[in-house]
């Protein structure tokens, strides 16, 4: 007999559901407004869009790992096990914001919701 996880199950249809509602919200404006200022207030589309990435599992979470404060910036990916090293990812990004803006793409990407 198999025991089946409805826990787990409700939580794939609920994100599933959750997922073609953020794609559809993802345009080239929401993109832009994100790149002028990742920190700053927000459209409500762009607001739901980014509540969205920061829910859900930790494995495989973005994270900014700043080599050198105010000049040099990388992104790291979270793995999901205490006390495990984080796996860093690609190139350098000269400053917060260029790093923070990478990151959305590389979110919105996984999503397939790059228009």
């Amino acid at each position: 007999m198999t025991t089946i996880d409805r826990d787990s199950l409700v939580y794939r249809q609920f994100d599933a559901q959750s997922r073609e509602r953020i794609r559809a919200l993802v345009t080239p404006e929401i993109i832009a407004e994100h790149a002028a200022d990742p920190n700053g207030m927000h459209s409500d589309a762009l607001q739901r869009v980014l509540a969205y990435f920061r829910r859900g599992l930790i494995a495989g979470k973005y994270i900014v790992v700043a080599a050198e404060p105010f000049s040099a910036y990388l992104i790291g990916m979270l793995n999901g096990d205490r006390g495990t090293p984080i796996t860093v990812l690609d190139n350098v990004y000269p400053s917060e914001k260029d790093v923070l803006h990478a990151i959305f793409l590389r979110r919105l990407n996984d999503i397939g919701a790059l228009p």
